[in-house]
């Protein structure tokens, strides 16, 4: 439970030797360049061992951190902002292609119920009688008689067997509906969002290493 627990929590990371500002643009304390006249840091922060992550525990995970030059913030920012990219293309592409399995699924299924149902009708005489809709009973093939269900002959209604067939069929619909289209829309969308983070952080012109470790 306490390991259920831990996981379920808020954890982020944030600079211990930071003494105002905020989360964002800190004010570090010792020795710092590349500073604000305000203090902070002109063009980015980051642990001073590179590493500035939450930990396995909940609430803060404090680390040293130190302003960063303009070069080191801009390298910076540009691979993260490239792995989000990749990351949110990723996603978009395999939302929209299992999209357009299912809809191709779908239209197949569609164009073969059509194709079933054409073969019944008497295309050499579409004006005819009934619309058009003779069709043209199988003679010679005898009839066998549907085998009787075994709840059926015991006395069961058949209305209770057809009321579960639909449950059975409204379930299969349900999950096949959320496995192909709403997790796929949802993974999509979530793509996109990434793509539009990793342009907004190329945007920012500021490296914060504790922010992107959450």
């Amino acid at each position: 439970e306490g390991v259920l627990g831990a996981s379920q929590c808020s954890k982020w990371a944030a600079c211990g030797n930071s003494v105002g500002g905020s989360a964002s643009r800190p004010i570090l304390s010792g020795e710092q360049q590349y500073l604000h006249d305000n203090g902070t840091c002109l063009f980015g922060h980051a642990g001073v061992d590179r590493d500035c992550s939450p930990g396995t525990a909940c609430g803060a995970t404090l680390h040293r951190c130190t302003c960063v030059s303009q070069d080191q913030a801009h390298s910076s920012l540009q691979s993260h902002s490239l792995l989000r990219l990749a990351a949110g293309i990723i996603m978009l592409a395999g939302g929209l292609a299992c999209l357009c399995a299912r809809c191709r699924w779908q239209y197949r299924k569609m164009s073969n119920r059509v194709t079933t149902f054409s073969t019944g009708l008497d295309h050499n005489n579409p004006e005819g009688e009934n619309g058009g809709r003779n069709f043209t009973p199988v003679v010679g093939q005898p009839v066998v008689a549907a085998p009787i269900d075994a709840a059926v002959a015991a006395g069961a209604p058949a209305h209770g067997l057809r009321w579960t067939n639909e449950r059975h069929n409204i379930f299969d619909v349900a999950v096949t509906s959320f496995l192909t289209i709403i997790m796929p829309s949802f993974v999509a969308i979530c793509g996109v969002a990434i793509i539009f983070s990793s342009v907004k952080l190329r945007e920012s012109g500021y490296y914060n290493e504790c922010s992107l470790g959450d």
